[in-house]
């Protein structure tokens, strides 16, 4: 198999269709390599440990500690070039994903009075072919790191919306409250 192929498929608009791959069901090779990849990576991760556990300066937003250690670690080891694209794009990529997610809360029909991540999917997921709420929608792909066209779940939207409590953009800021142990999550002009 020429190895250069994917490498040159990958630069596409939709890597998640490219084909070719060494491993073709990655799953099943994982499963049955697993004792050898862990053994790999705690040796990986005993070399940055024994050279002072080295941080990378490129940070994924809302996943600053997992960029810095992970980077550290390739970095450590040789492997160049972790989260180049966003370092290259000269600006905070997720910046944009924040903005968009503010402004798409509010959109929804309660946005501003609060929502839980539940009534918000389901805001969400009924409006597949509507499309109204297409930026809140791309926002929580980005920021959860879900599959183009898939949503993310409850719980990974719950994380993100966490990190970014009390993030502003636009003028609004996003904030949350508990209401019956639920969190009610909203958006309300800066003050």
């Amino acid at each position: 198999m020429d190895h250069a192929q994917p490498a040159a498929k990958a630069q596409t608009d939709r890597p998640w269709l490219r084909d070719g791959f060494r491993h073709p069901d990655l799953r099943e090779w994982t499963l049955a390599h697993r004792n050898q990849l862990i053994q790999a990576a705690l040796t990986l991760i005993q070399n940055w440990l024994a050279i002072g556990r080295p941080r990378s300066l490129v940070h994924l937003p809302g996943f600053e500690r997992w960029s810095e250690v992970m980077g550290g670690i390739l970095a450590a080891s040789g492997v160049d070039g972790f989260l180049d694209d966003a370092a290259r794009s000269g600006r905070d990529a997720g910046k944009d994903a924040v903005a968009d997610l503010i402004a798409g809360w509010k959109e929804l029909p309660l946005g501003r009075r609060g929502c839980t991540v539940a009534q918000a999917l389901d805001v969400l997921r009924e409006d597949a072919e509507e499309n109204k709420y297409v930026r809140l929608s791309s926002a929580l792909v980005k920021l959860c790191l879900s599959p183009p066209g898939q949503l993310p779940t409850a719980r990974q939207i719950g994380y993100a919306l966490r990190r970014l409590r009390g993030h502003a953009a636009g003028g609004l800021k996003l904030q949350a409250r508990i209401v019956a142990g639920s969190n009610l999550w909203f958006v309300q002009p800066l003050a």
